[in-house]
């Protein structure tokens, strides 16, 4: 007989099984089907976020990177995890010679792209480049009402 799932691997496997909605889209969708608090479901997944087993895009939807459930650690290991993180962020590693200092810097020189000047003419090519996929539904809605009549 299998034990029954914890509530944060049930989440984990949702997640799994649908991903790409926000937090609170799950939430909302655990608490009509499965009738798990909302607040739980939003906490629970940012901890996932947190301990790296999810990732956020952008627009706030997850979507999970580890093959399978892991317990959560506790705050206290999460914090220690961020503390970590932050101190190999701001560590600063100097050159032993200046030879070597030379040799990082003639490497480190790249060619940085101009931007190119908004020019004051609206052609096609620059709407394609330069719109969003929302502005281009609201452009291509716009553009069927103007010339359905």
């Amino acid at each position: 007989m299998e034990k029954p799932l914890a509530i944060n691997e049930q989440i984990f496997n949702y997640v799994l099984t649908w991903p790409g909605h926000t937090p609170q889209s799950y939430a909302d969708q655990l608490n009509k089907s499965r009738g798990f608090n909302a607040v739980t479901v939003v906490t629970c997944i940012n901890q996932m976020v947190r301990a790296n087993m999810c990732r956020k895009d952008p627009d706030n939807r997850v979507q999970v990177i580890v093959p399978k459930y892991s317990p959560i650690p506790s705050t206290k290991k999460l914090q220690q995890m961020d503390k970590k993180k932050a101190k190999e962020a701001t560590k600063i590693i100097l050159p032993r010679t200046i030879e070597h200092a030379k040799t990082i810097l003639e490497q480190a020189k790249i060619e940085v792209p101009v931007p190119k000047q908004p020019s004051n003419t609206l052609t096609a090519a620059y709407v394609l480049e330069n719109i969003s996929l929302g502005e281009g539904v609201k452009l291509f809605e716009a553009l069927t009402r103007a010339f359905k009549g």
